[in-house]
């Protein structure tokens, strides 16, 4: 990857497949597994979450602990660390996901399946405060496509924060939510939008409530 490359992501934002940190955190491992059980994506080490490259301030061989954190995951995920002058570019295979289908029958649109058994991990997470992030997440949905920020605001959160991240995530690859610009996931323009499951799923809950 060239500088010229990195420049386009840092001005692209945040979303589902690109994520911003400055440094290795504790979350690190959670933060691989939740993009790998996607469709894959990009971690950028030494971005502040507004996009700024600020540069890394570990010098411990973060390469190889990203290596090390991504083997010993419960389900190994495949990376690819690029040192990118002083940012760290952490390419995140998807595990295990079938490739997109597309059609074009007057209406361009690119379906992505979640690999196996991630469906189920969505609607059975634990912890009441996940839970309830969720629900309050598919009802913010319902009201119209918000993008991530515009979720977290919803929510009364200062930014998008990790466990929110996750929470979409987990909705997204349960086939709960979708995207609103299916044909560019990458977009910074990108908005997420309850689909049908979703509104059924949502429902149900809200009936036994």
């Amino acid at each position: 990857m060239k500088q010229s490359d990195l420049d386009i992501l840092l001005r692209e934002g945040g979303g589902t497949m690109l994520e911003f940190k400055e440094n290795l955190s504790a979350s690190f491992a959670r933060e691989l597994v939740a993009m790998a059980n996607t469709i894959g994506g990009k971690i950028l080490i030494g971005v502040r979450d507004d996009g700024m490259a600020v540069g890394r301030t570990d010098s411990n061989n973060p390469p190889a602990r990203i290596q090390d954190v991504a083997r010993n995951c419960d389900l190994p995920v495949r990376v690819l660390v690029e040192p990118v002058a002083n940012t760290l570019v952490v390419h995140v295979r998807a595990q295990g996901c079938p490739d997109p289908e597309f059609e074009n029958n007057g209406l361009f649109t690119a379906a992505f399946r979640p690999n196996p058994g991630v469906r189920a991990q969505a609607e059975t997470r634990t912890g009441a405060q996940s839970r309830a992030q969720s629900i309050q997440a598919l009802r913010t949905l319902s009201k119209g496509d918000k993008s991530a920020r515009e979720v977290a605001e919803a929510l009364s959160l200062r930014s998008k924060t990790g466990a929110l991240k996750r929470t979409l995530n987990e909705l997204f690859t349960g086939g709960l939510i979708g995207y609103a610009l299916p044909e560019k996931p990458s977009s910074r323009l990108q908005r997420y939008r309850l689909i049908r499951a979703g509104l059924e799923y949502l429902k149900k809950i809200e009936e036994t409530m």
